[in-house]
């Protein structure tokens, strides 16, 4: 009986407690701009697009009377910032399901495509009708790179060179585009038998270039090294060049040059390490090594 007294005293004493509420999720209006963070570390942004659904979140940029629709799977999207705003993907992906209802219908497009829109007021298909001229996209002007040496396994060793690709417009605008780009890395030798000519290519790439691969941020591509490792080849300077090539089908073809990348990266304890045992890595050290 006393149990009974007890237990009825404990909820009446509960349901007189205040507790937490949840924070709510306030829907943005539609034409929030949204960064989301991927789980490969990448930070797309843009605007919600309307072909968003239960698979796909597509973003979109726009810029003039140019539009740039991106799609991403929903298991990529980790986190998403909007109107203020931090919420994981799950919830960002039941806030979306929640504003679709007002985003105005447009016309899917087949594959990763550029969107044009047009005048103010006019509605533009997303595929242009076979009969009409094909629609033109902001014109490359120029190419810009940067390029870093980077770590994309679990091995301590760095594994090849990050390159970002930045074609130009004449505003400075980053252009989304389909094309090839080649790249060469340039190295100089510090061996005791300098060779006639000191620079060589360390390296060269092929790496087809897609619409899709374009962020706000450029294009970013991972180019692992070949032959020659100048982690473990110290007959390689620390430093190099790397020279990169633009082909766009239609537009031309464009070039850019990083002219000091530290392709080894720098660590004193390691030069030392180097110097006395003629290697750079340690004997704990679980790495497969050239």
């Amino acid at each position: 009986m006393n149990t009974l007294l007890t237990a009825i005293a404990l909820c009446g004493l509960l349901g007189q407690i205040d507790l937490p509420e949840t924070p709510a999720i306030t829907p943005p209006s539609p034409d929030e701009t949204v960064a989301v963070e991927l789980a490969s570390g990448r930070t797309p942004a843009g605007l919600i697009d309307a072909r968003t659904d239960a698979t796909l979140l597509w973003l979109r940029w726009e810029r003039g009377t140019a539009a740039v629709s991106r799609p991403i799977e929903w298991d990529r999207v980790v986190k998403a910032r909007i109107a203020g705003q931090e919420l994981t993907g799950d919830e960002f992906q039941r806030m979306v399901k929640a504003i679709r209802r007002d985003m105005p219908p447009t016309k899917p497009a087949a594959g990763n495509t550029i969107v044009i829109k047009g005048p103010p007021g006019a509605t533009a298909a997303a595929e242009p009708p076979a009969s009409s001229a094909a629609p033109t996209t902001p014109r490359v002007r120029s190419l810009t790179i940067d390029a870093t040496v980077a770590n994309w396994d679990a091995a301590p060793a760095v594994d090849g060179l990050l390159v970002r690709v930045y074609p130009l417009d004449a505003a400075g605008a980053v252009v989304p585009v389909h094309g090839s780009l080649e790249v060469e890395l340039i190295g100089r030798s510090t061996g005791a038998v300098i060779q006639s000519q000191p620079f060589a290519r360390l390296a060269y790439w092929s790496q087809p270039v897609r619409v899709v691969d374009f962020g706000v941020n450029g294009a970013v591509y991972r180019l692992p090294f070949q032959g020659t490792h100048p982690e473990y080849d110290t007959n390689v300077a620390s430093q190099g060049a790397v020279l990169a090539r633009l082909s766009v089908p239609g537009r031309g073809t464009f070039q850019a040059t990083a002219s000091t990348v530290r392709i080894r990266p720098y660590s004193a304890v390691r030069d030392q390490l180097q110097q006395a045992t003629g290697r750079r890595s340690f004997e704990s050290e679980d790495r497969n090594a050239p």
